[in-house]
């Protein structure tokens, strides 16, 4: 693991995709999960200050007067995490899946059947002409 101050590889990859896809006139909802990609990253795996993010953006070509802001969110960001006691874990990022759906065991009597049958014999037909 990297020291506090330097940030390793990944950490610089992803700052980099948020540095060069950043549209910098106005702020972009996908601007931002890129940037909350890189915080999630550094706070489980390379814990940098504000200070060596905001270099590293003012590195990508960003001034420093729109680099502060993103650097002082990545340290409150950080210190949210792991204040609120985890970092969330990539599966946790995964969409959950849907519950499958649970079809019941009760036999369908005869009579729930015919009436099935009736109401569906009852529907009109699509006009097959169209």
């Amino acid at each position: 693991m990297a020291e506090v101050g330097e940030m390793d590889e990944e950490a610089r990859r992803l700052l980099k995709v948020f540095a060069g896809s950043l549209d910098r006139n106005r702020s972009d909802p996908l601007d931002w999960q890129r940037f909350y990609d890189f915080v999630i990253y550094v706070s489980r795996h390379a814990p940098a200050s504000a200070e060596t993010v905001g270099h590293a953006l003012v590195q990508e070509g960003l001034d420093w007067d729109h680099v502060e802001p993103y650097a002082l969110f990545c340290k409150h960001g950080v210190e949210l995490l792991r204040r609120a006691g985890e970092t969330p874990s990539r599966g946790a990022m995964a969409p959950k899946k849907a519950a499958k759906a649970r079809l019941s065991k009760k036999p369908v009597s005869k009579e729930r059947l015919k009436r099935r049958a009736s109401s569906r014999a009852r529907r009109p037909t699509e006009n097959k002409e169209a």
